[in-house]
């Protein structure tokens, strides 16, 4: 039956505050904040609508882990190049690591953020391991093309993912120019494209 009244669309943009909302709740009060109540409260909402969507904790905190992480994967999509054959890697990718990794912790702050408090959760909550991976193999599918080595993709992503995981915990207001030379560095250091001289 087709949806000749806007249902479906309403639903998705119910979806999608109420989401945006984790989002929010989980940056301003941490994990333990994320209840159906919060985000209802901050949304100005009733609370049988968020559960209505999301029935369970675990259901509300696998949807926020996939937003934020569909959000930063869109986003790094649209550096990557549409042609990584035509791409000088060598000073290609350091620079777009930087410039990537400078994007986490300013536009996409509070994506960041709940991203990596959710895959800390995760270490706790196996129904969350599935949503990590899923976020973390788009990272490596974009990573992949550069270096045509899967392995490699997925080391790369996790320490990728890791330096700015440290960076912004050691300190939440870190300098964005400092973080884009230390990723620079840590993908020259580890260039496979041109190994150190012993």
């Amino acid at each position: 039956m087709p949806d000749t009244d806007g249902r479906r669309a309403r639903s998705e943009a119910s979806k999608a505050g109420i989401l945006d909302a984790a989002v929010y709740v989980v940056v301003s009060g941490g994990l333990q904040g994320l209840t159906h109540r919060a985000v209802a409260e901050k949304l100005g909402i009733a609370h049988a609508r968020v559960v209505y969507h999301y029935p369970t904790v675990v259901d509300l905190r696998k949807a926020t882990l996939h937003t934020a992480g569909h959000r930063i994967v869109n986003q790094l999509g649209e550096l990557m190049p549409a042609d990584t054959s035509a791409v000088p890697l060598a000073t290609h990718v350091p620079d777009m690591a930087g410039h990537i990794a400078t994007m986490l912790i300013t536009d996409l702050h509070d994506e960041t953020v709940t991203l990596f408090t959710l895959m800390a959760e995760a270490t706790r909550n196996p129904e969350l391991r599935q949503s990590v991976q899923g976020v973390t193999d788009r990272v490596a599918d974009l990573i992949e093309p550069l270096s045509q080595d899967r392995e490699l993709a997925n080391l790369a992503a996790s320490a990728f993912l890791g330096l700015v995981m440290t960076t912004m915990a050691k300190n939440p207001t870190c300098d964005p120019a400092t973080l884009r030379t230390q990723v620079v560095q840590l993908i020259e250091h580890f260039d496979p494209f041109h190994p150190k001289e012993k």
